[in-house]
């Protein structure tokens, strides 16, 4: 009988515990789809200039900051709600493991819908035009995507692109609920944990001091 050598089994920092591939690859479009949102952030923040009531929002006794928490409020809870179906179907219908923190997940959803949200705000707010915002989105979610091992998981890639994968928001959070399902590195959760809190951050303020040069 012949064997391939090309073929390798490897954990993923989980104490030696391997996901299934229908584990890993619910995961892996879990966050995938919540990528996407992005593009809801970008429309949230544009709809003003579609449906021409900007002027009209302006003239409201509505602080601007208040208008801005609403649509990433908004935002951010259709991500959430995303994330819930998503995780509630392949439990239920295909019987994919969640572990047993649920709790803990459903953080790694929030952080992931934070930053997909501050991401696709910023992305506005810095072009100033929704479809070329869109256009860029569309590039980036399937290279962060690609480089978090969504359609390849990292291992069968290349050590470059396993330095690579770092800089991808999907990787990072893949690791989280894959350490979280399978018992992994907590340390190691914290850390990617603090990261996507801390782009989320840097991507907020961005759009913050984008939005009070615009109304100066």
């Amino acid at each position: 009988i012949y064997f391939s050598d090309n073929i390798k089994e490897e954990a993923l920092d989980i104490d030696g515990k391997i996901p299934r591939a229908l584990d890993y690859y619910a995961v892996a479009m879990l966050v995938m789809t919540m990528m996407y949102g992005t593009m809801y952030g970008c429309s949230a923040m544009s709809e003003e200039q579609f449906y021409k009531t900007e002027i009209r929002l302006k003239s409201a006794p509505v602080a601007p900051y208040q208008i801005y928490i609403g649509k990433v409020a908004g935002t951010i809870l259709t991500l959430m709600l995303d994330g819930v179906i998503i995780i509630l179907f392949t439990k239920y219908v295909y019987s994919v493991n969640w572990g047993n923190n649920i709790l803990l997940i459903l953080f790694a959803c929030l952080s992931l819908s934070v930053m997909s949200a501050g991401l696709g705000i910023a992305s506005f707010m810095l072009i100033g035009d929704e479809s070329k915002a869109q256009a860029l989105l569309s590039i980036l979610v399937p290279v962060f995507t690609f480089l978090g091992g969504g359609y390849i998981p990292i291992q069968y890639m290349s050590s470059i692109m396993e330095k690579l994968s770092f800089v991808s928001p999907n990787h990072l959070t893949q690791k989280i609920m894959l350490n979280t399902i399978f018992g992994g590195a907590s340390l190691q959760t914290n850390n990617y944990l603090s990261i996507l809190w801390i782009i989320s951050f840097i991507l907020f303020a961005i759009s913050a001091l984008k939005g009070r040069r615009d109304l100066a």
